[in-house]
């Protein structure tokens, strides 16, 4: 008997190309369920995301002008949120893009020099995160609208600034 050398077997090349097909599948929904672990909106992209934001916005740090108190209800209006108690002095704040959700950059006084606040609705975060880098340490804080960073100069005292924006800036609503 003479051999085709085309022959395949009884299910040709079908089996191959199932096969092929489940382990394309298999390899999709592998990517799927690890990139669920570390989405856009993880710990440390959003830690990242605001080095970057203070970095770039660094010639805002020595502003001199104290906002107004309309001024900052009206930045703070603009992210839906609220000041209702004396945050303290406020040399700048502005309506920015934090990520994908607009926020509220605001600098106050440190101890030992300007401390910038961001107000982040829409960042939720699972829990508190320290952040640290060459030049600058902080953290990232829960809140009911979601998260509000606090960021300042090597060696400033952050725990008193952030408990006070904490205590302080509310939603809008509820």
């Amino acid at each position: 008997c003479i051999r085709d050398s085309h022959y395949r077997g009884p299910f040709g090349g079908h089996i191959w190309q199932m096969a092929a097909g489940i382990f394309l599948v298999i390899g999709l929904v592998v990517y799927l369920g690890i990139s669920q672990n570390y989405p856009l909106n993880n710990a440390y992209a959003l830690e990242a995301a605001v080095i970057n934001h203070v970095t770039d916005e660094l010639h805002q740090l020595h502003g001199s002008n104290e906002v107004s108190g309309e001024k900052l209800n009206d930045v703070m209006a603009a992210v839906n949120t609220k000041a209702i108690d004396d945050i303290g002095n406020i040399n700048y704040a502005r309506k920015c893009q934090i990520r994908k959700n607009t926020g509220a950059h605001l600098i106050t006084h440190g101890e030992s020099g300007p401390v910038t606040v961001l107000v982040m609705p829409g960042e939720h975060i699972e829990k508190d995160i320290n952040i640290t880098s060459s030049r600058f340490n902080g953290g990232i804080y829960s809140t009911a609208y979601g998260s509000l960073a606090v960021v300042g100069e090597k060696g400033e005292k952050i725990s008193p600034i952030a408990n006070k924006m904490l205590q302080s800036i509310r939603p809008a609503t509820g």
